[in-house]
């Protein structure tokens, strides 16, 4: 079944993603932000000398992707030494861990100020905005595992939701105003937090495992409830300037119902996530693969929004994607197999990958051939051609 519903995408891929009016909202796009968090004053003076060093003629999406492909790497090589997440391991790998999300930080920086000086487009936005809710799986697990949350599973499920909300409530806003808002505290502190626990458990392994004097709390609680309860803060800060309803001339959206439209599926997603972590086994014998891939299904809904947003289109209520999660729950509800609730578990990671990535792909190709421009290329242009017809 999983296997036609592909099929079946991609054959509506090919007769057209976009609306003439959503092409023309494509080519008027621009990139909106405002506010600085604490840290980035001083980060910035390691951004521009490092900006110093990019070729003028590099494309920002190279760097985007330079980024996450390390992220990706570190946070597998902490989880094949690690893979239930509640054992010591080396302190290189720790060490390495830091080095991935430091680099995709600096990477992620370059890639705006590199947008900047050649060109700052949509396409540039959908890798930026879309990689980062992969590298916010990638981060948090890796954190998680650092501070042998495996041992407490629902812990690292409650925050890794939370993670997954932060990040697209950030792009709701933003479909809503038309502009992103930095707080004070915000990605880039995280960041540099998570590297400190990688860097300080490195160090000293035990020291996660002492208690709080007074409170009878083990820091590595303590550290996840912090992070929980900024996470919430922001969650909430961007809830109500949604709830507001701004809108100007940058919006995707007018004051309409269409603004809370987003929090349909995302809903939906995590609704499943918790449900099906809560009423069968996989979760419990397979977290890791259950957070990847629960991890992509949100992270597809998230560029869903992205692209909403660049194109000032409406948000679909309901993702194919959404079907892999729907079929494990209702499967592992009317069979008792332990073995094939991995299977079907494995089945629905691959889905989810090969959906996530074609999705993206196809997207970033027509926005590409839409505004005549090379995703990987700033220097030149593609020849004339027979554009696809809008949809």
């Amino acid at each position: 079944m999983l296997i036609a519903l592909h099929f079946y995408l991609r054959f509506q891929m090919k007769m057209g993603l976009f609306t003439k009016r959503e092409i023309n909202a494509l080519k008027e796009h621009e990139y909106i932000s405002e506010g600085s968090s604490i840290c980035e004053p001083v980060m910035q003076k390691l951004w521009n000398l490092l900006f110093r060093m990019v070729p003028a003629t590099l494309a920002p999406n190279c760097l985007t992707l330079a980024g996450l492909l390390t992220n990706i790497s570190t946070t597998m090589i902490m989880i094949y030494y690690n893979p239930d997440g509640n054992k010591e391991v080396p302190g290189w790998v720790n060490v390495t861990s830091a080095f991935g999300v430091i680099m995709y930080q600096v990477l992620d920086a370059l890639d705006g100020k590199q947008s900047r000086r050649t060109r700052d487009g949509p396409v540039e936005e959908l890798f930026d905005h879309g990689f980062d809710s992969i590298s916010t799986v990638c981060v948090i697990l890796g954190c998680c595992y650092c501070l042998k949350l495996g041992q407490s599973p629902m812990v690292i499920l409650f925050q890794m939701c939370l993670s997954e909300l932060c990040c697209y409530t950030a792009i709701w806003q933003k479909f809503v105003t038309g502009v992103m808002r930095f707080g004070r505290i915000d990605v880039t502190e995280g960041q540099l937090v998570v590297a400190f626990i990688h860097i300080l458990y490195a160090i000293s392994p035990s020291i996660f495992d002492k208690d709080i004097p007074g409170l009878n709390l083990p820091l590595r609680y303590a550290c996840v409830i912090g992070s929980m309860v900024s996470t919430i803060l922001f969650i909430i800060q961007q809830l109500s300037i949604i709830l507001k309803g701004r809108s100007s001339k940058r919006t995707s959206t007018a004051q309409t119902p269409v603004t809370l439209f987003p929090a349909i599926p995302i809903g939906l997603a995590i609704g499943l996530q918790v449900i099906v972590a809560m009423t069968t086994s996989v979760f419990q014998d397979l977290h890791c693969l259950y957070l990847i891939t629960f991890g992509l299904i949100e992270s597809k809904i998230t560029v869903r929004l992205i692209v909403a947003h660049v194109t000032k289109g409406r948000m679909p209520l309901f993702d194919r994607i959404l079907l892999g999660p729907i079929l494990l729950l209702l499967i592992s509800q009317l069979n008792g197999s332990i073995l094939l609730d991995r299977i079907l578990l494995l089945c629905v990671c691959v889905y989810s990958l090969q959906n996530w990535i074609f999705y993206f792909w196809t997207v970033a190709i027509e926005i590409c051939e839409h505004l005549n421009i090379y995703c990987f290329n700033v220097t030149s242009r593609p020849h004339p051609y027979r554009r696809m017809p809008p949809g």
